[in-house]
């Protein structure tokens, strides 16, 4: 119908409108109530779109809890007045099922069909880009496709990095960097460290930082898939250095996990596969999560840093201060380091209140037996003042640029 319909537009100037609706929360009342009551809500929500439409329009489900409306000779005011008036009457008619009532609120792309529009599937798709701002920007909104709309750009570029990152890791075009940590006092007879970091290859040769592709992993659950990537290259590239004798064999080397990860149960079982395979002890490796990621999965979090620190693997947490900075729940999540957050650290030399923030962070973490690592130390001066706080390691710039760890 919709292949049709855009045919016809090419020879005439009528204007039509593409709703694509998306339940929020839809999920939640599927997996707490069964699928009868998902299968009622559908058919409520379904019984909305009907009263809300007129008898020329066209409505259809086209997912698991997605639904599209042709508004024909719609023009876009119009068709963000019908959307509107469609979310307000769900919005106002709790979902009840036996003892349960639910708030249901929808989340609607829109694109205008005109002479200018492409094929049935940009269409779609440019809907449907429209329709997961919507429910990225929280849910319960109306979002109009503008193709010069740089959100909308940003988007399409997230989108092509889905592929790009899923063809790096079946080719093996990521490539794995290290960052000394180093201990700031010889005196403190602390092992030295080395944070992995890593690198894509692109198709042409160029290098890819992790800014440019990690946001668009993490907003599409690619990070798991990196991070499984990290961790067999990192213990093989470990096993080879320390056949050849490097340097780098004898420090701590720090990988990073995401928050999706800690609810990967099968992770730990690779991590002690990878090391058993290569021959290596748990002690040389140290995992770092974010501070936000630690209090998101809080439970998970938990145990998945107690269960390989049973076997002898060390970790971070990354960002301290970043985000909820809560210094209670450190009394219950075992970690051996802290990262001070670069944000403070970076200007320490300048501002008090940097100084401050840091010298607290360093002070609590060394009661509770923690160590302490400053990020971003870019400066001489810096790491004068870490010294003068007493933080144990240091990382930065001005300690040591990144390399390629083979």
């Amino acid at each position: 119908m919709l292949n049709e319909l855009l045919s016809a537009l090419k020879k005439s100037d009528e204007r039509h409108s593409l709703l694509v609706i998306d339940i929020d929360r839809f999920k939640v009342i599927n997996d707490t109530c069964g699928t009868i009551a998902g299968d009622e809500l559908l058919r409520q929500i379904a019984s909305h779109v009907q009263a809300n439409i007129s008898r020329s329009d066209i409505s259809a489900r086209i997912g698991g809890d997605e639904f599209a409306i042709i508004l024909k000779d719609c023009e876009p005011d119009d068709s963000i007045n019908v959307a509107k008036r469609l979310k307000g009457a769900v919005e106002s008619q709790r979902f009840s099922w036996q003892t349960s009532v639910f708030p249901v609120t929808l989340s609607i792309g829109i694109v205008a069909l005109t002479q200018e529009s492409e094929d049935t599937h940009s269409v779609l798709a440019a809907a449907d880009d429209a329709c997961h701002l919507s429910k990225e920007e929280g849910g319960n909104r109306v979002n109009v496709f503008q193709a010069k709309d740089t959100k909308y750009q940003k988007r399409r570029g997230d989108m092509e990095w889905i592929s790009k990152i899923n063809k790096a890791a079946e080719e093996n075009r990521f490539l794995l960097y290290q960052q000394a940590i180093m201990p700031l006092s010889p005196s403190l007879d602390l092992q030295p460290k080395a944070e992995i970091l890593l690198r894509l290859v692109n198709e042409d040769g160029s290098i890819a930082r992790p800014g440019d592709f990690i946001p668009a992993a993490e907003r599409y659950n690619l990070m798991p898939l990196i991070d499984h990537w990290v961790i067999r290259n990192s213990l093989a590239a470990y096993r080879i250095l320390s056949d050849q004798g490097s340097e780098l064999a004898r420090r701590i080397i720090s990988i990073n996990l995401s928050g999706p990860s800690l609810l990967d149960e099968s992770l730990v079982d690779l991590i002690l596969y990878e090391v058993n395979k290569n021959g290596l002890s748990p002690q040389s490796f140290c995992f770092e999560i974010t501070e936000t990621a630690a209090i998101q999965n809080y439970a998970a979090a938990t145990r998945f840093i107690r269960r390989l620190k049973d076997e002898g693997f060390t970790f971070a947490l990354d960002d301290f201060g970043s985000g909820f900075s809560s210094f209670g729940y450190l009394k219950n999540l075992p970690v051996d380091y802290l990262k001070i957050d670069g944000s403070f650290v970076q200007t320490i030399d300048e501002s008090l209140v940097s100084f401050t923030m840091v010298e607290s962070i360093n002070s609590i973490g060394h009661v509770m037996g923690i160590k302490t690592i400053a990020e971003f130390v870019k400066s001489p001066e810096i790491k004068a003042k870490l010294v003068e706080i007493g933080v144990d390691y240091a990382q930065g710039y001005h300690i040591a640029e990144p390399a390629q760890l083979l």
